[in-house]
């Protein structure tokens, strides 16, 4: 499960931060759901819905782990 939550891109403009849940900001503080904060701070909409779309497919991922019976979906795409 902790592997779905790494995207193999990182986030964006820090692309060695692979975690979707948290990193460390510039002054090492901590930082949760990364990619979706950051883009939100800079108030750059588009960047947040790409953020938010592959937060909601790790939700997907490990949702369906936890529920192998039964697909639950967060996500409006799947």
């Amino acid at each position: 499960m902790e592997s779905n939550w790494l995207n193999p891109d990182g986030i964006p403009g820090r692309p060695w931060f692979k975690h979707l849940l948290y990193c460390a900001r510039y002054t090492y503080a901590h930082l949760e759901l990364p990619g979706l904060t950051e883009a939100i701070e800079a108030q750059n909409w588009q960047e947040a819905q790409r953020q938010s779309e592959i937060l909601a497919k790790a939700i997907d991922k490990n949702t369906a782990l936890m529920h192998p019976n039964g697909k639950r979906s967060f996500s409006s795409n799947s």
